[in-house]
This record gives C-alpha cells, sequence and structure tokens, in this order.
C-alpha cells in the first residue's frame, strides 16, 4: 500500500490538508494506462487537476486520480459539500495532493480511501470502470461515519458565519459547533436541546398518536396489530380506506396508503411487517404537508406531492412510469411491476395498461415522501395561520427544539378545524428541505448572530504576575460572577515571572478546554522570541499580545503587524502589551 503523510494548515478562513503520497515502485512503473483509462471513465476529460492523463509522471497522474476520489468522497453528505471542495483551492503533483476541508476526520478517511482505491485499481488490473466501482465500495463503508445530508448543510453554513466546528468521536457523527459556554452540539438534525423523552415519544406513532389525543390535538384512530386477522378486525370497526405502515420506520418506507379492499389489505400487512410492528390507521382525505417548526417557530411548509405521471395521450401509466424511472435515475417511485401499484390504481378505478389523456395526472401512489418518490413544492406564504399555530402547539407539547409536523387537511390555505384535517405524523429528526434552513437551525442555537467562540486572549512571551493579573481582570471586566477564566501557562518561576508554553504543548491543552461548557474566557501564553517563525496554538482570538525581550520588542510587533495583514484568522485588537496595559 501506499504510504499516506498528512500535514495540516487549520485557520478561521480556510483549512488546508495535502497529503503526501510514497507510491509502491511497482505500482507507478505500470500506472499510466490505468490512470488514464480511469480519469476518461470518471470525467470525460483528459485533464484532471492540472494533469494530463498523457503527460506528467506516473505518481502524478496517480495523485491526479486520488484526488479527484477524494473530493467526491469528502463531498458525498451533498451538492453543497461537494460544491465547496470543488470550488476551494485544491490540487495535485508528482509528490501528493491537498484540498480544503471543514472537518478533518471526513478529510483523512477521503484521501485514505481515495488512495486505496486507486492503488486497488490498479493491483487488479487495468479496466475503465474499476475506480468507479472501487469508489462506490468506499461510498458504502463510510456511510455510517460521514455526517447527514442536512447535517452536513448545517456545517457548512456554521463555517460561512465563522462558527467553530469540531469533531468529537471518529466512529460517529457528533459536532460541537462553538467553544466553551457558547457551545452547541449537533448530530444529523438532533441537537444537544432534543430531549431523549420526545424521542421516545415520537419513534412510536401509536405511543404518539395516544400522547397527542390525550392533549386534544387532531389525529386518525390507529392500532398495532399482529396478524392480517387482527387487521381486517380493526378495519372492521373504522372502515376503509385505511393505512397500514411500520409503528417505528423513517422515510416513508413500508407505507401502504389509501387501501381499499382486502387484497390490498394482505398485501400492505406483508410490506409493513418488514420494518417491525404494524399499524393500521384510519385514512385521512387531503393533501399531505410538512411543516417545519424550529425553536417554536413555524419556518417553512412543504406541500408533499404524490408520486405521479403526466399522460400523452399515446403510452400506457405503466410505460409512462418506466419512462420517468429511466429519465431521472435517481427517482424512487414504485416501480410498475409492484402489485401495490396495481391495487392503488384499481382503487382510483384505473389499470396499468390505460392510456391517460394528454396532459391528464395520474396518481401512483398515495406515499407523499420523497424517499418514495413523492415531490415537494414550498407552501409558506399560502398556509393559514391557525394551521401553523397548530404545528408550533404539537412541537411545543411535546418539548421538541427541531421539529417536522405532517398535517393532511384538504385546504391548506384555510383553518383545519373548519375543513378538517389531522397530524399524521411527528418527527425529531425532521430533514431541512428548504434552502434557508440551515441558517434556521444557527440562529437558534446561536442567538444574537453569535459565533460560538468564546474570548481568548494571546500573549506571546512571559508575563510577570502584574501583567497576569491586568490581563485578567481586562478579560473578566464586565462578566458574572460565576463565569470562568482559564489562564494556559507555566507557573510563575522564583522571580515571579510566569513563563510561557512552547505552541506545540499549548495546542492539544487549548483544545481540551476550548470543549468544557463552564469555560468562558481563556487566556494562552505561547512562546516566541519575536525572530523565528510563528505558529499560533489558537485559530481563534479576541486579542493579541505580545511581551519579547525589549531588544526585539520593535521588530516583532512590525512583523506581527505585517502579517496580520494577510491572516485573517487573527483578530487583533492590539499587539502591545503595554499599550493594553494603559486601556
Amino acid at each position: 500500500m501506499p504510504v499516506i503523510t498528512p500535514r495540516a494548515h487549520a485557520g478561521a478562513v480556510v483549512r488546508h490538508i495535502r497529503w503526501t503520497i510514497a507510491w509502491p515502485s511497482d505500482t507507478t512503473s505500470h500506472a499510466s494506462d490505468v490512470v488514464a483509462a480511469s480519469l476518461a471513465h470518471l470525467t470525460g476529460e483528459r485533464s484532471l487537476h492540472g494533469v494530463d492523463a498523457d503527460a506528467g509522471s506516473p505518481a502524478a497522474r496517480l495523485n491526479a486520480a486520488a484526488l479527484s476520489l477524494a473530493l467526491r468522497l469528502h463531498g458525498r453528505s451533498g451538492p453543497e459539500f461537494e460544491g465547496f471542495v470543488a470550488a476551494a483551492p485544491h490540487g495535485a503533483d508528482g509528490h501528493g495532493f491537498g484540498f480544503c476541508f471543514i472537518e478533518p476526520v471526513m478529510a483523512q478517511l477521503a484521501a485514505e480511501s481515495a488512495v486505496g482505491a486507486v492503488h486497488q485499481a490498479i493491483s487488479r488490473g487495468p479496466a475503465a470502470g474499476r475506480i468507479h466501482d472501487l469508489l462506490q465500495e468506499a461510498h458504502r463503508a463510510l456511510g455510517n461515519v460521514w455526517p447527514s445530508k442536512d447535517a452536513a448543510r448545517v456545517l457548512l453554513e456554521a463555517w460561512h458565519r465563522g462558527i467553530p466546528v469540531t469533531r468529537l468521536a471518529d466512529h460517529v457523527p457528533v459536532y460541537r459547533l462553538g467553544h466553551g459556554r457558547r457551545q452547541a452540539k449537533l448530530f444529523n438534525c438532533f441537537t444537544h436541546r432534543t430531549p431523549q423523552v420526545a424521542n421516545v415519544l415520537t419513534t412510536s406513532k401509536t405511543t404518539a398518536t395516544q400522547v397527542l389525543l390525550q392533549l386534544g390535538f387532531p389525529v386518525p384512530p390507529n392500532q398495532i396489530v399482529q396478524t392480517v386477522d387482527e387487521a381486517r378486525a380493526f378495519v372492521a370497526r373504522i372502515g376503509y380506506p385505511v393505512v397500514i405502515k411500520p409503528n417505528a420506520a423513517d422515510f416513508g418506507r413500508g407505507v401502504t396508503a389509501e387501501i381499499r379492499g382486502d387484497g390490498q389489505l394482505v398485501a400492505a400487512f406483508e410490506r409493513a411487517r418488514g420494518f417491525g410492528d404494524v399499524l393500521v390507521e384510519r385514512h385521512v382525505p387531503g393533501e399531505n404537508y410538512r411543516l417545519l417548526v424550529i425553536d417554536g417557530v413555524c419556518r417553512g411548509v412543504n406541500h408533499r406531492v404524490q408520486p405521479d405521471v403526466i399522460g400523452d395521450g399515446t403510452h400506457t401509466i405503466a410505460e409512462l412510469m418506466r419512462a420517468k424511472i429511466a429519465a431521472a435515475g435517481a427517482w424512487k417511485g414504485l416501480d410498475p411491476d409492484d402489485p401495490l401499484v396495481a391495487g392503488f390504481l384499481a382503487g382510483l378505478g384505473r389499470r396499468l395498461d390505460d392510456v391517460p389523456a394528454a396532459g391528464e395526472r395520474v396518481r401512483t401512489s398515495a406515499v407523499a415522501n420523497a424517499s418514495a418518490g413523492g415531490t415537494r413544492v414550498p407552501v409558506t406564504d399560502l398556509v393559514h395561520p391557525a394551521n401553523k399555530r397548530l404545528a408550533e402547539s404539537v412541537a411545543k407539547a411535546l418539548d421538541i427544539d427541531l421539529a417536522g409536523i405532517d398535517l393532511i387537511t384538504p385546504d391548506v390555505t384555510r383553518p383545519w378545524h373548519e375543513v378538517g384535517g389531522a397530524i399524521n405524523e411527528v418527527n425529531v429528526n425532521p430533514g431541512l428541505p428548504f434552502p434557508e434552513a440551515p441558517g434556521w437551525v444557527l440562529d437558534g442555537l446561536f442567538p444574537d448572530g453569535s459565533n460560538g467562540r468564546i474570548d481568548i486572549t494571546v500573549v506571546l512571551g512571559d508575563l510577570s504576575g502584574r501583567e497576569a493579573g491586568a490581563i485578567v481582570d481586562w478579560v473578566r471586566r464586565g462578566r458574572v460572577p460565576s463565569s470562568r477564566t482559564a489562564i494556559l501557562g507555566r507557573p510563575a518561576d522564583t522571580t515571579g515571572r510566569r513563563q510561557p508554553l512552547d505552541c506545540a504543548q499549548a495546542q492539544p491543552v487549548v483544545d481540551q478546554l476550548l470543549g468544557r461548557p463552564e469555560l468562558d474566557s481563556l487566556v494562552v501564553q505561547a512562546a516566541w522570541d519575536g525572530t523565528g517563525p510563528l505558529v499560533l496554538p489558537v485559530p481563534y482570538q479576541a486579542r493579541l499580545l505580545v511581551s519579547p525581550e525589549s531588544a526585539h520588542q520593535t521588530p516583532a510587533l512590525e512583523r506581527l503587524a505585517s502579517a496580520t495583514l494577510h491572516d485573517q484568522t487573527v483578530a487583533v485588537a492590539t499587539l502591545d502589551i503595554g499599550a493594553f496595559e494603559r486601556e
């Protein structure tokens, strides 16, 4: 296997990592043809990241291929992530490759998987699709450690806002946004404010129904059944049409709606049983709407339109469905060979071999989830305030900070209590189907435009006890008595001066302190003599103070003043500790 050596540069504005790759000599000696074919297969181009498939060293071509795969893997969470890594600086040469990243664990895994895929492709022999197949294997292998698509959008928005992002564990995508007392935590669309009891109450659909019914909210009657005969008995009491779905599954999996006969009932029961306990529920007539409630306010509403085909006067419904699947390969609607489709159409008085008139819309399923082939149409401004208040009340009753409330009603522009309607489901991990939604989430986690950072002062050089006291007093000025300030440096020596830490020693301790939720300010002493290279131990600071030896004071200040003009990672209040003391 190739030897991979990473070298990262992290800052508040851009974070870049470069990998130096040492390819085995037997790999580079016959890599040209394989890489050229693989690049052509992946991109349809002969040149990638400045390296021509037929020119340059074999190592450069291998690194260009690995970079292409790494960018794709790093951006697998969604188009926003992919767009970020593609637009940010990146490149490959004969020594390795590098690109910008938001989250280092993802970047490292993407690079390692990409290099491994290229190496395996070459080892297994030349084939145009070899790297592509291995890329898909890497996608599947990394699926559980990558953030969800919506969580990735929140992370990217946090980066744009200057909010620090830290991954808390390599094997699970849980993130800390911000530092110290101002931090928040995120996992998918769960935040640290999402109570576990709300998750328990909403995971089971029958439990959620019981709770909402006790509170007087409109919900359809339902019941968990163990057999088809139990399902028939419950339907005999409430009547057709009904919905059958798993009691604790997401994304519309195993759901069959508008069941109107025994044949459909049996098929739907068998389908739902594959996902756990089976729930039978009265069908509520109307259209399906998802109301997104964040911090008690309904911020957006989507009309969830059921899968359909549009007639052309020539082709059958089955032919139109197959054409739609072929034209939009990612379309997830039901296949026309699925018996549930024929059963659903039968309930509408239609058949798969019917030829709809030109322009006629024919629904092919009653399940409106996007994962089942449904589409979403924003209708926020059309929704009656009473319907928004209903969703807000449900979220508040269950103490959910980020909720997706599914409302079924025949006319969303009128109050639900006038035209009829019911709460179909409540979701605590609802997805963020609006462009502005990641910003809405961060607005709640960091009110008043906060970037989540605590006050950090970096001091270069040693300090007297008086100077250290003056800095702490200034930092804590105006703070509440319970606020905590940490000073990171060596204890005072026999002369009473506090000696700084080497930056390499300070960095891991700084990282630990910034994760402590009781901390709201930090003073870090770092060593620098005013002449050598400077690597600051903190990428974010409110002020940078300099206290080198007097002989180096003036040139040190001049060097820092010049450097900080071009380094946006350093927000400098003052450089001269003497000026700081006089404030």
